[in-house]
């Protein structure tokens, strides 16, 4: 807690073994200012709505409740969202990286097949004719196919 907006004489009270409770009196930019202090170092528990003083001068009170013993401080709960970030920032890289670079390769490798194919297509459609010729050529000339005509010499034909 800041000096200012503090009264010396007003006792802390110990509220659990955690918190402690205190009232900030000051002017309205002061109370402000140092609530505003508590709530951003992550310690504010409760407080009351600012009510005016007896005095009539224009200053303010506020009964706060707080965290007595801090764990941690602001800065390095923030380090560490920042840390948990940047961890699970690396962890997805080290998944989407490899993966990306994998399926591009396979991309890449299914494009440089298709090519190629494409290039050897007049050569299949050739070598699927000559297949057919060599299979005609070396066949049994005059056989059957398993057709009956009039001359055939075909085992079923009587």
């Amino acid at each position: 807690m800041t000096a200012v907006g503090y009264r010396p004489n007003v006792r802390r009270t110990q509220v659990t073994p955690y918190t402690a409770e205190r009232r900030i009196v000051g002017t309205p930019a002061q109370v402000a200012s140092t609530v505003d202090q508590v709530r951003r170092s992550g310690r504010l528990v409760a407080m009351t709505h600012p009510r005016l003083l007896p005095e009539g001068d224009g200053r303010v009170y506020v009964n706060v409740r707080y965290l007595a013993t801090p764990n941690r401080s602001a800065r390095r709960v923030a380090d560490d969202r920042r840390r948990t970030a940047l961890r699970t920032a690396g962890r997805t890289a080290l998944v989407v990286v490899p993966v990306t670079g994998l399926a591009a390769a396979l991309v890449y490798a299914l494009a440089l097949l298709v090519a190629d194919l494409v290039h050897l297509l007049p050569y299949a459609g050739v070598g699927v004719v000559a297949a057919l010729l060599v299979r005609r050529a070396f066949s049994r000339a005059g056989v059957c196919a398993g057709r009956h005509c009039p001359g055939c010499s075909h085992r079923g034909h009587r």
